[in-house]
């Protein structure tokens, strides 16, 4: 029999900065979500970290085990979590696994900033492990696994299904910066993209000389 590659040899990885983005973007999703849940039933105290719990633990893991191993996040990036070995897409079994490694430091960490204080330095000790986590991914060129995938063995690899919306964000910017440098400097731009080509001026040129000295 042949041996076959291991996903990580033969699939594209997700970049570290991409998995953050899609990390942040889970993150703010399930907190408008469970405060919207928490000012329409007028949810208080404790109950309301129960909520986001509940809120993380659907999208991350139900909504992802049935969406192809893709969270909110990791759609819009076009991410998604595959096994290390087969490259196929994991089930709630191993997307349990991971969270279960990555959401109690994120949950001390909200425990920490809903007592935020100026004078504490106790919501940076909390995200030292989240740190600490995905440093493991900066470390590992090779399958850029932070500690949770290792955990569950897993990588996060990229995928044609999303909506790639960092690249769409990329552009927009681009777009943006040109269209500022415009502004800048009409000039240049008009020098740039109105000026002839050769040949068209060529042509002009030999135009003009056709029409003022015409032939008899």
């Amino acid at each position: 029999m042949f041996d076959i590659e291991p996903a990580y040899d033969r699939m594209r990885l997700g970049l570290v900065g991409q998995r953050i983005f899609a990390f942040a973007l889970d993150f703010f999703g399930c907190s408008f979500v469970s405060q919207f849940i928490e000012a329409f039933f007028n949810i208080q105290g404790g109950l309301r970290l129960v909520v986001f719990t509940l809120i993380w633990g659907f999208v991350r893991v139900i909504f992802a085990a049935g969406n192809q191993s893709q969270s909110w996040g990791h759609y819009a990036l076009s991410l998604k979590v595959v096994d290390m070995s087969s490259g196929r897409p994991v089930g709630a079994i191993e997307l349990a696994q991971r969270e279960g490694v990555i959401f109690f430091p994120l949950f001390f960490l909200i425990l920490s900033l809903q007592n935020f204080n100026y004078q504490s330095a106790l919501p940076l000790f909390m995200a030292l492990p989240l740190v600490v986590d995905i440093a493991f991914a900066f470390a590992d060129s090779r399958k850029r696994q932070a500690l949770h995938d290792r955990v569950a063995a897993t990588i996060v690899v990229m995928s044609r299904r999303g909506l790639q919306l960092d690249q769409k964000i990329g552009n927009l910017s681009r777009t943006i910066g040109k269209t500022r440098r415009r502004f800048a400097d009409p000039d240049r731009y008009r020098e740039e993209y109105y000026q002839p080509r050769p040949r068209q001026r060529a042509y002009r040129e030999e135009e003009f000389k056709r029409r003022k000295n015409p032939r008899r």
